[in-house]
């Protein structure tokens, strides 16, 4: 009988980047005993057996690390199934996971990279951070356990917001130039040349209009002769 887990939802466009005490205790630990987790986060997928090859199953251009709660496949008592399509993953080393309250081991990070055979091509550089708890198996939990896979050569693609905020702020400017003076005493852009400038616009009747204030810092104010005491 399968076990019923409320949905909790994350709202879309939110990334997670959880400690590792957290991904224990507040993702794992909760997913094996039949907890609710928040969904869309992580999803629980086979990343072992034929055509498990990690591109056949992630996005390889994807710089984002992909989680998923998988179910190890043991060759034995003592030995787990790493096969994934025509390679494997291969430990590298294995780190303990403690309590930020008294240091004390609550699991364990397993650090894998795939690798296939050197005629092979692997199609990007591919990690993978496995977390477990402690004494899991000794304890008679289920063999599910958490994993964080990333394509280290996927290509870091992120917006230019600089360039997109000074196109904003040039849409901006151009309706304030376009826009007709609703009162005689507002501020207006007028363009000379290249460039903007403010002016106060007169009074009915009033003083002539003050003269323009440049915006550009470049120019070098005109002081005059002083006088020598």
């Amino acid at each position: 009988m399968s076990t019923v887990r409320p949905k909790l939802e994350i709202p879309v466009g939110f990334r997670i980047l959880p400690t590792k005490e957290e991904i224990i205790c507040d993702y794992l630990q909760p997913f094996i005993k039949g907890d609710p987790i928040p969904s869309g986060v992580m999803k629980e997928l086979d990343i072992y057996g034929a055509n498990r090859e990690p591109w056949n199953i992630f996005d390889q251009d994807s710089a984002e690390s992909l989680w998923v709660i998988t179910k190890l496949k043991k060759k034995s008592k003592s030995r787990i199934e790493r096969t994934a399509g025509d390679g494997c993953w291969l430990q590298q080393y294995i780190k303990e996971v403690k309590n930020s309250d008294g240091g004390e081991v609550i699991g364990y990070d397993k650090y894998f990279k795939y690798s296939r055979k050197k005629s092979q091509k692997s199609n990007g550089q591919w990690i993978m951070h496995e977390f477990s708890l402690k004494d899991q198996e000794a304890l008679g939990l289920s063999d599910f356990v958490i994993c964080e896979i990333k394509n280290k050569d996927a290509a870091v693609v992120s917006p230019d917001y600089e360039e997109c905020e000074g196109e904003i702020n040039k849409n901006k400017k151009r309706k304030l130039m376009e826009a007709p003076s609703t009162s005689t005493n507002d501020f207006a852009f007028v363009p000379m040349g290249n460039q903007a400038f403010e002016y106060m616009a007169p009074e009915a009747g009033g003083l002539s209009p003050l003269p323009p204030f440049t915006a550009c810092l470049n120019q070098q104010p005109n002081l005059g002769r002083r006088q020598v005491l």
